[in-house]
């Protein structure tokens, strides 16, 4: 019997009713319309732009780097009754599990029972020992520079006078002792010998009427 008018109850029961089972949502629907999916067996209405299950149970969407949505707590972690989140502490180092194993295989490698057998502790180097075959000896040392020193001699009584300073001589510089100018005159030199110190010879044209200093600078031996 198809009813072509609205049937009202007037509040009464519809008792042993059942919602009309389909395999597919009915054609044409009208806002508030309902039926059985015999396919998934849950019962739909029509909001009035799509059909919609009625009374299941919402799902929350996997979560994903652009959308918001439910995750699951995988290995090695934990969530208290109030929802916090912790990690579980894996070693004394808190390392997880194949970082501890490289780091107690490393350590062990480090370890005097794998060292080569003829391996030495290491030595405090010593730049004063000369023995080739200690373990102190420092090898290629450069050279450190000697000393250098500044003479100061006077000429004043001759036109040629020579002086003997101790080590090889760097330089030789003239200067009047009373006008504090450089004086220009003939300077040769012999430098030191392993037996010998340097030698000094200044040579100028006559005698000074004023002293000359000689500024001789010379590296030791």
């Amino acid at each position: 019997m198809k009813f072509l008018t609205n049937l009202d109850l007037s509040q009464n029961e519809i008792q042993n009713a059942v919602i009309q089972p389909l395999a597919a949502a009915p054609a044409n629907p009208k806002l508030g319309q309902i039926y059985y999916n015999s396919s998934d067996s849950l019962l739909y209405q029509y909001d009035g732009a799509q059909w919609k299950p009625v009374g299941k149970g919402y799902e929350l969407p996997a979560a994903t780097k652009t959308a918001l949505g439910g995750i699951k707590v995988g290995d090695r972690l934990t969530v208290a009754a109030d929802g916090t989140l912790s990690a579980d502490k894996q070693t004394d180092n808190n390392l997880t599990v194949a970082l501890k194993a490289n780091y107690d295989t490393a350590y062990q490698h480090s370890q005097a029972s794998h060292a080569p057998a003829d391996a030495e502790k290491n030595v405090q180097s010593d730049w004063n020992v000369t023995d080739s075959t200690s373990d102190a000896f420092i090898k290629n040392k450069p050279a450190i520079p000697k000393a250098v020193t500044k003479t100061v001699q006077t000429l004043s009584d001759a036109a040629s006078k020579s002086f003997t300073v101790t080590g090889y001589i760097l330089s030789v510089i003239l200067i009047d002792s009373a006008t504090k100018e450089q004086v220009i005159g003939d300077v040769s030199f012999e430098n030191a010998t392993a037996s010998a110190n340097g030698k000094v010879t200044v040579t100028l044209a006559a005698a000074p009427s004023n002293p000359i200093l000689v500024i001789i600078t010379s590296i030791a031996l």
